[in-house]
């Protein structure tokens, strides 16, 4: 059975743990590069990792459909049986291979993983402790040809496998999502999150902390 992660890579200080972090469970690593905003010196070291294979070199923008798309093209020769899209800020609370194994013999197509309450660096407590994101991401699923994330349809579905889920498998795994790690990336991420979603009834407030 081949594993292989896709990996969009910016400039995140966290990044070459989250790589070390998902390397171990995989047969390769094919990254996505933002040539616009990414940090060379990070692509050059994550490029010496053994697991990486390939990587791409993008000057696109930096979208959620964009980098997922030109992702799983990179794949279309590799032909895996499974596919990890972990982003450069994530990685898995336990060893997902259990329930990679259990997953491969069910009839679902992908898995939605749920996320653990917000890690960082001197063990203060994010938006009250509330998992976040609060929903499951389509974070691994079954490669076939032909995939694709048109039209983007969120929380990190292939387009193919959203809607019907009946076809979804929740693991045991959770992933540890490091967006807000130190305080300054904190600040950063709740300004971006606040007019990213500006009137949606997803807010701070509702997680008690505002």
């Amino acid at each position: 059975m081949k594993i292989i992660e896709t990996m969009a890579v910016t400039k995140h200080p966290c990044t070459e743990a989250c790589l070390e972090n998902v390397a171990q469970y995989v047969d390769g690593v094919y990254i996505r590069f933002d040539e616009k905003n990414g940090d060379e010196k990070l692509l050059e070291r994550c490029i010496l990792h053994p697991k990486v294979k390939s990587v791409i070199a993008s000057s696109e923008p930096f979208t959620p459909y964009t980098w997922h798309e030109e992702s799983i093209r990179m794949l279309d020769e590799v032909k895996p049986d499974v596919v990890i899209c972990l982003d450069d800020d994530e990685m898995f609370d336990r060893d997902p291979r259990p329930d990679i194994e259990k997953f491969m013999v069910s009839d679902k197509d992908a898995m939605m993983i749920s996320y653990t309450p917000l890690p960082s660096d001197d063990g203060r407590t994010i938006i009250n402790g509330a998992a976040f994101p609060p929903c499951p991401h389509m974070k691994i699923y079954k490669w076939k040809p032909g995939l694709t994330y048109k039209p983007y349809q969120g929380y990190a579905r292939v387009t193919d496998y959203a809607h019907d889920q009946s076809k979804h498998f929740y693991p045991e795994v959770k992933i540890k999502h490091y967006c807000m790690f130190t305080k300054e990336m904190e600040v950063q991420k709740k300004a971006y999150l606040r007019k990213l979603y500006k009137g949606c009834p997803i807010t701070f407030k509702d997680w008690g902390e505002e």
